[in-house]
């Protein structure tokens, strides 16, 4: 997003520029998936992802952050828009200081900014003491049709301020996780 006088402008995925505050705010309010806490200070907090990605670390202008984790960067990770329209999302370690981790795969040596590496449904992301696992909407949507959980909303309506959208995501990705807590334990033969 840069600052024009006249307004806010926000590259749209593929080259294009939104030119309100508005279209872009209604942009970015559609999640396109989440990054659920398994372990750490968030576990079971789910974070929305949005089309344009964003930044995980400890600042509070991250859309993904995680401020009582000592040992995540200010700036620590960035989940953004596959280099290919269509192709899903990646994460990118941004030059932390304790690495950022992919299925329990250091991405780069400390310090260092990595190649972004392509996320898969059910991925995790591990960084400082929170361990995070990738659910692309489409996934979300998917899985709460076979348990018939009625999935969020797409888009907003015309009264809609666009955070229930996300509420409803949340509440599903959690629904979803137990569902498969439950599966795993079962299979496992653990109560």
């Amino acid at each position: 997003t840069t600052k024009r006088a006249s307004g806010w402008w926000t590259l749209r995925r593929g080259g294009g520029v939104m030119s309100t505050a508005s279209e872009a705010q209604a942009h970015e309010a559609i999640s396109v998936g989440s990054l659920y806490a398994v372990t750490g200070p968030y576990i079971e907090r789910t974070f929305p992802v949005h089309p344009v990605g964003g930044l995980i670390g400890r600042s509070r202008k991250c859309s993904v952050s995680l401020l009582h984790d000592c040992e995540v960067s200010h700036n620590h990770a960035n989940v953004e828009p596959h280099a290919h329209a269509h192709a899903g999302f990646c994460i990118r370690d941004i030059g932390s200081t304790f690495g950022t981790y992919l299925n329990d795969k250091r991405l780069s040596e400390p310090k260092r900014a990595s190649e972004p590496y392509k996320l898969k449904p059910g991925d995790t992301v591990k960084v400082g003491q929170t361990t995070l696992r990738w659910q692309p909407r489409q996934h979300l949507d998917a899985a709460a049709s076979v348990l018939r959980i009625p999935p969020p909303p797409l888009g907003r309506d015309a009264g809609d301020s666009g955070a229930s959208g996300d509420a409803e995501l949340v509440k599903v990705a959690a629904s979803l996780d137990r569902a498969h807590l439950t599966l795993c334990n079962t299979a496992a033969g653990v109560e």
